[in-house]
């Protein structure tokens, strides 16, 4: 580094030239270009995504009914910036213009620049900002106004082809949808004539609640048997007085006597009623009689007479009670039996039945769906709204961008440095002249046994034909007299 040093301070006239004409003629080509070669660029903005409402065509899946047969009909997903970008720089967009205002579509595409994001969002992908380079902005302004009307065309039309496309796949879709839920409800259909059943559900809940009917029943009936159990031994130990029997037919438990079978004959009543008589005027004549009297026993032997007649009527009632009590019994067991072996059939049938109706509600709903995604889809095939929109409206700047009269001559003095630089390194590289001993040591490959050094007072001697023993005899008298 300090023989590159040395050596470009040897040559420092010849860098600074170097170093200088490059900056000026740098300078000199920035302010050519700019004045008779400048770029502009002109440029807009546009908002492909709607960032307040949902009225796109690509809903996300929360967004509403008929979602999934929507996105499957538009065959769309998230945006791809990068593709999207491709396109609207293809020749597929960019021919038409071209051929419009006769120039090249390739050297179009090269002048035109598109990235995301607006002035201050960055990260804002829904924008896209799209520029021009341009060498003539009044001509080029028509053709940047026409870019951006054909990118809203382009638009346009895509929303539209996708409509268009989407209604067709709705309406392809649509017969297998209806036969679908045609062939499940003719599915669900023979299972109920099959099983003779209309709703498992509310059927099998009627069923447990006829058999809690039914365990009811049977319950008053095991109560009214042990009841009639009981009159019975009354009856047939004698402690049942006539009044008692009457009260036993007037009172049998929740379905009353006459329902359960305990009940007398027209006779038997009026023997019952007899001996209901007797007995209360026997009672009176005890009250006013003596029991030797012949009152009371008259009413006594009538007594006797009618008790076992009656008793043995009582008996077969009760027995008759007792045994439709037991077939009653014995009805209400098998109905519950049969309730209940038909109850275990129903679990089976109702899995059966959700399933098939879950399967209609299915294939239902994706019907429904599919009509009011159609029905949506026409709505968007009827309007006629672009939907991108231009949010910077296309203008050409008329401060040109290019040259950058600041750029060009931080790049001519660095390159100029760098030149000059080179070109004295390079000079000094070329002059074939020792200019200190170690040069000589190393250039010559020997070893220095010793040097003559550089003397100013020399200098020129040859040149100028000096007489140099008269200059030192006056350089020395002159030294000599200053000293006195």
């Amino acid at each position: 580094l300090r023989e590159i040093w040395q050596a470009l301070k040897r040559r420092k006239k010849l860098s600074g030239v170097v170093a200088g004409t490059v900056i000026a003629l740098t300078g000199a080509i920035a302010v050519y270009q700019r004045a008779f070669n400048p770029v502009f660029r002109g440029s807009f903005a546009l908002l492909i995504t709607d960032p307040i409402s949902n009225n796109s065509l690509k809903r996300s899946a929360k967004a509403a009914d008929g979602t999934l047969f929507e996105q499957l009909a538009l065959n769309t997903t998230n945006n791809n910036i990068p593709t999207l970008i491709e396109v609207l720089q293809s020749p597929l967009l960019l021919g038409p213009i071209a051929k419009k205002f006769n120039i090249n579509e390739n050297f179009l595409a090269s002048r035109i620049n598109i990235t995301t994001g607006g002035v201050t969002r960055k990260e804002a992908d829904g924008v896209l900002k799209v520029s021009l380079t341009s060498r003539n902005p009044q001509a080029d302004q028509p053709l940047l106004e026409s870019i951006s009307q054909a990118y809203l065309e382009a638009s346009l039309k895509q929303r539209q082809q996708r409509v268009t496309d989407g209604i067709t796949f709705l309406n392809k879709q649509a017969p297998s949808l209806q036969d679908r839920v045609d062939a499940i409800q003719s599915e669900l259909a023979e299972f109920r004539r099959r099983h003779s059943l209309l709703e498992p559900i509310a059927e099998g809940a009627s069923l447990k609640q006829r058999e809690a009917e039914l365990s009811g029943q049977i319950l008053s009936l095991e109560a009214e048997r042990s009841r009639l159990k009981r009159v019975r031994l009354e009856i047939a130990g004698g402690s049942l007085s006539a009044r008692g029997f009457q009260e036993a037919i007037s009172t049998g438990g929740a379905f009353g006597g006459r329902g359960q079978g305990l009940a007398v004959s027209d006779a038997d009543q009026s023997l019952l009623q007899q001996l209901i008589q007797v007995e209360t005027e026997l009672a009176e004549a005890r009250s006013t009689y003596q029991p030797t009297s012949s009152m009371v026993q008259s009413l006594q032997a009538r007594l006797d007479q009618l008790q076992p007649l009656l008793r043995s009527h009582q008996l077969e009632a009760v027995d008759a009670a007792l045994s439709l009590n037991a077939g009653r019994l014995t009805t209400a067991r098998e109905q519950e039996t049969a309730l209940n072996q038909e109850f275990l059939e129903k679990p089976e049938l109702i899995k059966q039945y959700e399933a098939l109706q879950s399967r209609l509600t299915l294939a239902q709903e994706n019907l429904a769906g599919l009509v009011r995604a159609r029905e949506t889809f026409q709505l968007e095939s009827a309007q006629q709204s672009v939907p991108w929109q231009v949010i910077d409206p296309p203008e050409i700047n008329l401060n040109p961008i290019k040259p950058s009269v600041p750029r060009y001559l931080a790049f001519g003095m660095m390159f100029g440095v760098v030149a000059g630089a080179s070109a004295g390194l390079l000079r000094d590289r070329l002059d074939h002249v020792f200019h200190n001993p170690h040069e000589v040591k190393e250039g010559l490959g020997l070893p220095l046994i010793g040097n003559v050094p550089h003397v100013e007072f020399f200098q020129g001697v040859r040149d100028d034909k000096r007489f140099l023993l008269q200059e030192l005899d006056n350089s020395f008298t002159q030294e000599n007299g200053s000293t006195e």
